[in-house]
């Protein structure tokens, strides 16, 4: 037996049950951060999002201990626009085994129920010589694409705010070239 019992909440929350997450017990979701420079007007932070209004971070069920599925590192590798395709896709393959730990455990969120709850695994990853990352492109109707890091408060999930502000932090980017007095860090 797992000790979850599906008919009477365990602890003093009150939600029983599963909720909205897909089975009992601990939910693993992997959040990337990926990022670059951009020197298209000065340098500027650009951060992969998802192509949605708000500003979302790619968020997927994963198997524990999972920071990338694999059908995300097929579309990275796919949207490689460069004459040496596959010097590129070599270089991005190293990069993504060399991500950066943010958070791995049980997250603060609306989901958790007193049998269910969300454990992430985020895992900043950053181009650190400018020369992978800016070859990555993504067309118009992608569900990809990238955004210039504003501010504070450029996600609405205030947990992922906080990871991301995190990952800037522990990587010691700058958000422009002036660099972060923008951003109030949260650690």
């Amino acid at each position: 037996s797992s000790g979850i019992n599906a008919e009477w909440p365990l602890r003093p929350g009150g939600i029983g049950g599963k909720g909205a997450l897909s089975s009992f017990g601990p939910n693993f979701f992997a959040v990337p951060i990926i990022t670059r420079y951009s020197k298209n007007e000065g340098i500027s932070l650009e951060v992969l999002v998802l192509n949605t209004t708000p500003i979302k971070l790619p968020t997927w069920e994963a198997p524990r201990n999972t920071p990338l599925p694999p059908h995300f590192t097929r579309t990275l590798h796919a949207a490689v626009a460069h004459k040496d395709t596959f010097k590129v896709q070599k270089e991005l393959g190293k990069i993504l085994q060399r991500g950066v730990l943010i958070e791995r455990g049980v997250v603060p969120s609306s989901l958790n129920t007193d049998n269910a709850w969300c454990e992430m695994l985020i895992v900043s990853y950053h181009d650190d010589h400018d020369k992978t990352f800016k070859y990555i492109k993504f067309g118009e109707d992608s569900e990809y694409t990238w955004t210039s890091v504003l501010s504070d408060g450029m996600f609405e999930d205030p947990v992922i705010s906080k990871y991301f502000e995190k990952a800037i932090y522990t990587r010691q980017l700058k958000i422009t070239d002036e660099g972060t007095q923008d951003l109030p860090l949260i650690v």
